[in-house]
């Protein structure tokens, strides 16, 4: 596997910012507007937002770019002689700050009863009445295994740190995949992602209920296909025909589309199902793809545009944030038990609350995750001796 000529190792892709910001102007959609509103069935406000039923997969695109994006990490890096040390350091660096200021901000609120409000503090019909201290352990949430805790219980917890249980997901996935990219051969190592790929639909079957959304061997698929991009695109043939791959994949991309749209305006599948994240795994891995074998033309330098590049860059403090950021606003202007819109004002606190969390995010970004980001930055991987490195180039073959 070789290093990819279009894609730099020490440059940022203004394209992939671009995606991210489209997966999580999805979850926004789907939280603030499809999870909010109710309209009559049978009535053209129904049939029009009906495209719009799918946003909620905005965490599999998510779940693709992060598989992509940390594959071809390690791929690039496997044989750096402090590989793993350089890995966590850099992670934890990114994940670790915001995601424990935001946990221990929740933690000393509800400690010290500071808001009576059942929404905001999992006591509600939104969580079946389980309190933040029984049904899901502050240890659960330090440790990452919240996900584990939620299924089991069949509820997600306090809204606050809903949305945490993907971040858990993937912390488990990065325990993962490094060791299968490292010590397997190639061979061996995409036997192992597809069988895993392969067996994610199944689980979600055996399990239902909302351990198929959150366990992570549910959700294999989107995560695992985000990394074997990142193999496809580091492949000698990827390079030597990438104009047929990116008119296969667009023509795979519209195909996918077109079954999605006609699967939703069918039906509605919930969250977890078996196959409806498989599929939308495929969908989100071609366009990812497409973008890559599409760099520097036309047809999407729409991903390059200054709006969603600063959307991609601060995304990962929207997506911790909106949840908590909504509650809040609708209880003290409406004394809602949860946001929902149901008048032109509740709309109006709506859209205060994607503006409130645009500015905190951005002031998260500016002045606390870009510390902890320079400081893993400062955190380089070394070059292993060419013995030790040949040595393990022989053991993946």
């Amino acid at each position: 596997m070789q290093s990819v000529s279009n894609l730099p190792r020490h440059s940022r892709l203004s394209e992939l910012d671009g995606i991210r910001a489209c997966a999580i102007i999805l979850v926004l959609i789907w939280h603030y507007f499809v999870y909010q509103i109710s309209v009559p069935t049978h009535t053209f406000f129904a049939y029009a937002i009906v495209p719009l039923r799918t946003t909620w997969s905005g965490v599999d695109l998510f779940f693709v770019l992060s598989g992509f994006l940390i594959g071809g990490i390690i791929i690039d890096n496997r044989s750096s002689s402090n590989f793993f040390m350089t890995f966590y350091i850099r992670r934890t660096c990114r994940i670790i700050p915001l995601y424990f200021l935001l946990l221990a901000i929740f933690t000393v609120v509800t400690a010290l009863h500071l808001s009576d409000n059942n929404w905001l503090f999992g006591q509600g019909n939104q969580t079946s009445s389980f309190r933040f201290d029984s049904a899901l352990s502050l240890v659960s949430y330090a440790t990452f295994t919240q996900n584990f805790i939620m299924g089991y219980h069949d509820l997600f917890g306090p809204n606050w740190l809903e949305v945490t249980w993907s971040l858990a997901v993937e912390e488990q996935f990065y325990l993962l995949v490094p060791f299968i990219i490292v010590f397997f051969s190639r061979r061996w190592m995409l036997a192992i992602l597809f069988c895993l790929i392969a067996i994610s639909p199944l689980a979600r079957w055996a399990v239902g209920g909302l351990g198929a959304y959150v366990y992570p061997f549910c959700r294999a698929d989107a995560i695992l296909m985000g990394v074997l991009s990142a193999v496809a695109v580091r492949h000698p043939m990827w390079h030597a025909r990438s104009e047929l791959w990116r008119r296969v994949l667009f023509w795979q991309m519209i195909i996918l589309l077109s079954f999605t749209a006609a699967y939703f305006t069918w039906r509605q599948p919930g969250i977890g199902g078996t196959a409806i994240h498989f599929v939308f795994a495929c969908l989100y891995s071609t366009f990812l793809l497409w973008v890559v074998a599409s760099l520097g033309r036309r047809e999407v330098s729409w991903l390059r545009l200054g709006v969603l590049r600063w959307l991609g860059e601060r995304s990962y403090g929207v997506y911790l944030l909106h949840q908590g950021v909504s509650g809040i606003m609708h209880t003290y202007f409406l004394g809602d038990e949860s946001p929902k819109i149901y008048s032109w004002f509740s709309a109006s606190i709506t859209l205060l609350s994607l503006l409130v969390t645009m500015f905190l995010a951005d002031l998260s970004f500016r002045f606390f995750e870009s510390v902890f980001l320079r400081l893993g930055h400062d955190f380089k991987y070394r070059a292993r001796d060419v013995a030790v490195s040949e040595a393990l180039a022989v053991l993946r073959t």
